[in-house]
């Protein structure tokens, strides 16, 4: 897998990804929910279709990230790489590409949020300069289940 860096590249979100899309998350163990069908995500897509990477090699999606951006804070959702392609440096492509994407628009401020069971995850975000906050509770409210 040498130079395999300078093989990949970037591309947005299309309507046709998301089965490809949605196994990746599924390979790389990310915990999906009824806001990841299909539906949902193109909704989503359509809010975000400037933000929603693709990391492409040899024609297939091999990393993915949604940098959502509310007008006021940016977020980072659904960052994942194939399992195959894991420790190569393509999270931290992923990253500096919704970095970009935050200086581009002057975001001021961008959250990620990491599940209780994925926390081998938090040293990636930490030697990138995240930091935990502990002065928050995140809550959540779910409208509906189907």
């Amino acid at each position: 897998m040498d130079n395999l860096i300078e093989k990949v590249s970037f591309r947005l979100f299309e309507e046709s990804d998301y089965d490809d899309v949605h196994s990746l998350w599924i390979r790389s163990g990310l915990k999906l929910s009824l806001s990841d069908n299909r539906e949902e995500l193109l909704k989503f897509a359509e809010f975000n279709k400037d933000s929603f990477f693709l990391l492409i090699h040899d024609g297939d999606i091999i990393g993915v990230v949604f940098a959502a951006y509310d007008g006021r804070r940016g977020y980072i959702n659904h960052l994942a790489v194939d399992p195959k392609f894991q420790g190569h440096g393509f999270g931290k492509l992923l990253m500096d590409k919704s970095m970009e994407f935050y200086n581009s628009i002057d975001c001021v401020k961008v959250h990620l949020m990491i599940e209780k069971d994925n926390s081998q995850v938090i040293k990636f975000y930490n030697n990138r300069d995240w930091h935990i906050r502990d002065d928050l509770i995140l809550m959540t409210k779910t409208l509906r289940e189907k």
